[in-house]
């Protein structure tokens, strides 16, 4: 099996093998295409493709400029005593972690080819110059009996009940679109979904009065809904008793092991989980945990948990019918490839609680500048960290059902998934920095909103501080961050604490 990384150059005005032409030759005989096809059909003289053999299942060539991977399994031609070929040569190719051929044959070499004869004699692997500027680096080959464990279908387990507030449009769209997404993986993703078993019993709204209805008519509303309350507390129970022993089961080590990965997709409450450190171990142990937007409304009671995520839902003054702007820090990222650099959406964000920004390599953070409501703190949106030697991947999207009907989020976290499953490769060291600078930003936007602050210039003074004192820096973004949990008086003539607090950390930056 050979593991190759490449890029191709960014070249708008060019065509055709103009674009970072190259390849990856096989024997000598037969070429996986290199050359920017983001975007393209998918043709087999594409990235992804078999040059003048096979087109690609799909088109999975991400950005110029973005390292890209190869991982190919590839079988020689088979002879006889005689040197006559029984059988053809076979490849499995997976780009950027996605198989698009499975066991392809190869009847034929390549148009070209440095060997352009099928013959029992081996031949080497050729990288090909075709006088364009493309990179490689990170080129390994291992047996193939050592890659066995990367070609299997990775199972994950895909928990969806909730002891909190239920995202059920969300939810029923994620049901409905992760095994999609499953099916289009080509065998490489298999998704087992832990459901709530049936409705949770519930007796719906208290009644209210409308204006025309007599004392009699709402005197019968009123029983026919204490019938309905008293039924639901019967029953209650009953579905509590078959969460938690659901939970019993499917979280026990023996049936854990039998998944490559967990997903919280919009979980929330005091999930009844067995053991939450037991959980955490077994990420450790180099598994893959993916949190999807409510999956840190999850569980706030559990340090073991909101540790390892790296946060606590803290409200969401960000609403969901609100279109917002974001920052996509590093748009090489796999996980986040598929945002610009800035970028809007419209979801609900959440703030948190336990967010320790020495834990996380930060992905994307809301735009304070161009968003509203403006508040002096760094908002996170999506982050990943290694968790011992297992994987974590966070977004806070995905509250909106049409989020999950949304192309660019499907990419989104099946990215994500891929990256936690160590099926393609991204940064995760802590990027703190990220934070203390997006935390330093905000404040100068917010003194700029509410205290008539020029912006430009509190902005520049307080990024020079920062980087002339980094401990001075990461403390005004803590003492900021303390902004959120600073009540609002009644009476405006009332001392104000967060206008205080603005003050103060103003008079730091301008002092």
């Amino acid at each position: 099996t050979l593991h190759i990384e490449f890029r191709t150059p960014y070249k708008p005005y060019a065509r055709g093998q103009g674009r970072g032409n190259s390849g990856i030759y096989h024997q000598g005989r037969y070429e996986t295409q290199v050359l920017d096809s983001f975007g393209l059909e998918g043709k087999m003289d594409e990235t992804g493709g078999l040059y003048s053999i096979a087109a690609p299942k799909l088109n999975m060539c991400l950005p110029p400029l973005t390292w890209q991977t190869y991982d190919v399994d590839f079988t020689a031609a088979r002879f006889d005593a005689q040197g006559t070929l029984t059988q053809p040569a076979r490849i499995t190719v997976r780009l950027n972690g996605i198989t698009v051929h499975t066991d392809q044959p190869l009847p034929k070499t390549t148009t070209a080819a440095r060997i352009n004869k099928i013959t029992p004699e081996p031949g080497p692997i050729f990288l090909q110059h075709h006088n364009n500027p493309v990179y490689y680096r990170n080129i390994w080959l291992v047996p193939k009996s050592k890659t066995t464990a990367m070609l299997r279908t990775k199972r994950l387990m895909v928990v969806t009940i909730t002891e909190g507030f239920r995202h059920g449009p969300a939810i029923e769209a994620a049901e409905k679109v992760l095994p999609q997404l499953a099916a289009q993986s080509h065998g490489e993703l298999e998704f087992e979904f832990v459901s709530e078993p049936g409705p949770r019993p519930n007796a719906g709204p208290v009644p209210k009065r409308p204006a025309n209805m007599t004392d009699e008519q709402f005197a019968e509303k009123q029983r026919a809904y204490q019938v309905l309350a008293a039924k639901a507390k019967a029953e209650l129970p009953v579905w509590q008793a078959k969460v938690r022993d659901l939970f019993h089961q499917k979280f026990s080590v023996s049936e854990l092991n039998k998944f490559d990965g967990v997903i919280f997709c919009n979980t929330t409450g005091d999930l009844p989980l067995p053991d939450g450190g037991g959980l955490v171990n077994w990420i450790s142990q180099g598994k893959a945990f993916i949190g999807m937007h409510a999956a840190t409304d999850t569980l706030k009671a559990m340090p073991p948990y909101f540790e390892m995520i790296n946060g606590s839902f803290a409200g969401h003054p960000w609403g969901a019918g609100g279109t917002y702007n974001f920052i996509n820090h590093e748009p090489t990222h796999p996980v986040v490839a598929m945002f610009p650099s800035e970028f809007q959406w419209k979801d609900e964000i959440y703030q948190y609680n336990h967010f320790n920004p020495a834990s996380v390599h930060v992905l994307i953070s809301l735009d304070m500048a161009k968003s509203k409501p403006q508040f002096p703190y760094h908002v996170p949106v999506a982050w990943v960290r290694n968790v011992g030697a297992g994987r974590l991947f966070y977004t806070s999207l995905g509250h909106n059902a049409e989020s999950w009907y949304n192309d660019t989020y499907q990419q989104h976290i099946m990215a994500g998934i891929r990256w936690a499953l160590k099926l393609s490769e991204g940064p995760s060291q802590p990027n703190p920095d990220v934070s203390m600078e997006q935390a330093l930003k905000s404040l100068a936007v917010a003194a700029g909103a509410l205290l008539n602050k020029d912006v430009p210039s509190l902005t520049t003074r307080a990024l020079l501080k920062a980087k002339q004192n980094p401990q001075w820096g990461a403390q005004m973004a803590v003492e900021a961050d303390t902004y959120r949990t600073l009540p609002s008086p009644s009476d405006k003539n009332a001392d104000n604490p967060k206008e205080q607090l603005l003050l103060k950390l103003v008079k730091e930056i301008e002092n």
